[in-house]
């Protein structure tokens, strides 16, 4: 938020602030989510059901929600005329 709080007061511009702030936290932001969904199915080949479970929804609900916070930005900052 603050990259692109920092974009916004620089170009004053919804959808440019979030382009600048997407082109300097994007790459880290989907590595992140890539690391973190992998580590969690991972757990989905145990033997213990619970942790295998957990393994299935974990990864699935981190990758939902990054999808749908990276579209809904994306969507969301969209001008209709």
């Amino acid at each position: 938020m603050s990259v692109f709080y920092k974009g916004y007061v620089k170009l004053k511009d919804t959808k440019a602030s979030l382009r600048y702030a997407m082109g300097h936290s994007g790459l880290a932001i989907v590595m992140t989510v890539l690391t973190t969904v992998a580590g969690l199915w991972s757990f989905s080949f145990s033997a213990v059901a619970p942790v295998a479970d957990l393994g299935v929804f974990a990864s699935s609900g981190v990758l939902w929600c990054w999808l749908v916070v990276y579209f809904g930005a994306s969507i969301g900052h969209t001008e209709y005329h």
